[in-house]
């Protein structure tokens, strides 16, 4: 075998070598472009199921943060000097212009559908005249094709603040809450559940359009009626 031979055969192997990289490139190029549309995809279907929140959320940034529009409040009428109010059970909240019915009493099992008439109180835990922890939940976002007008009620939540104002109107009385922390949990840590004090726990799903974490908004009560209710009377949800 000459020399000119031995140089052609190691030329070969030399193109056949780069041959078989530029695949592997070019295998790992075209991997690497269909993972990208495919987040893409992922992105734009997210934000088209979840559309109304982020443009709820865009609209308060620009007008709250951004124009520095004041906040607006939501009126609550007196009835008499013991803060009877003529409005039905309801959760009040002016930072985020939030102002929805309550479903007293709901169990996990009827919670989906409950969610869709307003904000939801789960089952077994207080109601605002007793002194333990009330807790709420309600939509951070809720499907297109979901007839509700309560989709999006908790939304905001995350905008809540420590100091802010929250009103829970009950049997016609108004009681008034602090917001004292926020924080994001497990949707196992059933913990946040317990107290022994007079509170409020509002809870959504959290990042918006999902269910992997629990946004928690935690409220110490601040005022009560003058009177307490004789008696409780609270609704169950069939």
């Amino acid at each position: 075998m000459d020399t000119d031979d031995i140089e052609s055969i190691i030329k070969a192997r030399w193109k056949e070598h780069f041959k078989t990289k530029n695949q592997g490139k070019n295998f790992f190029k075209t991997a690497l472009k269909y993972l990208l549309l495919f987040i893409l995809f992922f992105v734009i279907f997210y934000f088209a199921l979840n559309y109304k929140s982020y443009f709820i959320k865009a609209k308060y940034t620009y007008n709250i943060d951004i124009k520095k529009k004041p906040i607006t409040s939501i009126s609550i009428p007196e009835q008499d000097k013991n803060s009877k109010v003529n409005l039905p059970d309801s959760i009040i909240i002016d930072k985020i212009n939030v102002n929805a019915p309550i479903i007293w009493q709901v169990n996990s099992s009827n919670a989906d559908s409950k969610l869709n008439e307003g904000v939801i109180h789960f089952a077994g835990t207080s109601v605002p005249s007793e002194d333990s922890n009330v807790v709420l939940t309600g939509h951070s976002s809720a499907y297109p094709w979901q007839k509700t007008n309560y989709g999006q009620v908790f939304t905001l939540l995350d905008k809540l603040v420590t100091g802010d104002k929250i009103t829970i109107i009950y049997q016609k009385n108004q009681y008034t809450y602090e917001v004292t922390n926020k924080k994001i949990v497990n949707p196992d840590q059933v913990d946040i559940l317990s107290s022994k004090e007079a509170k409020l726990t509002l809870i959504t799903c959290w990042p918006i359009g999902t269910s992997i974490k629990r946004l928690v908004v935690l409220a110490k009560q601040v005022q009560k009626p003058v009177s307490a209710p004789s008696e409780l009377l609270i609704p169950t949800v069939p």
